[in-house]
């Protein structure tokens, strides 16, 4: 008989909150989606950032902060770009937030030209969709909680669910 205590979880949660959820064999990203969702940490507004890789089926990197600005947008593209080892996207598809451009041609270092053909901003049940489901289970999955208690509970909560997003998306490129 396996008994499950309280602290037996604490401990479990305390390690695999320094999971890594990215593979080190995994092919070079080309396409980024990117989007931002509306969540609450102790019944006060945060913003979680999402960028998503469509060949991989991975949450590459993802932010939360209290602010909606250039510096959030640029931070979690930083995230993405130090998760894929420097590889820069051939494409990133964004809602029309207008941190983005701005953010991208900080970050990714486009001159205008490639950024009028490689940054395409879509929403809604356009291009961006898929990461608008993935937004969608996230509040599917964290609101029975109604509101995180801390920041440092959000980060443990979104570490382990991107953790598990991208290892069941794996065993799902490997059924088919």
């Amino acid at each position: 008989m396996i008994r499950i205590s309280y602290e037996g979880i604490r401990k479990w949660v305390l390690i695999a909150r320094k999971l890594i959820f990215t593979d080190e064999n995994k092919i070079p990203t080309k396409t980024w989606h990117a989007d931002e969702t509306y969540i609450k940490i102790k019944g006060k507004g945060f913003w979680l950032w999402v960028v998503y890789c469509k060949e991989s089926k991975h949450v590459i990197a993802w932010y939360i902060s209290k602010t909606h600005l250039l510096k959030d947008a640029k931070t979690v593209l930083q995230k993405a770009i130090k998760q894929t080892q420097g590889v820069r996207p051939k494409k990133i598809i964004t809602d029309g937030l207008w941190q983005y451009p701005v953010a991208i041609k900080k970050v990714i270092g486009w001159n205008w030209r490639e950024q009028k053909k490689k940054h395409i901003i879509s929403s809604g049940i356009g291009l961006n969709a898929v990461l608008k489901r993935v937004n969608r289970e996230i509040k599917r999955r964290y609101k029975w909680f109604g509101s995180f208690q801390t920041q440092e509970t959000a980060d443990i909560f979104f570490n382990l669910f991107f953790y598990h997003f991208n290892k069941n998306q794996i065993n799902s490129l490997e059924l088919t």
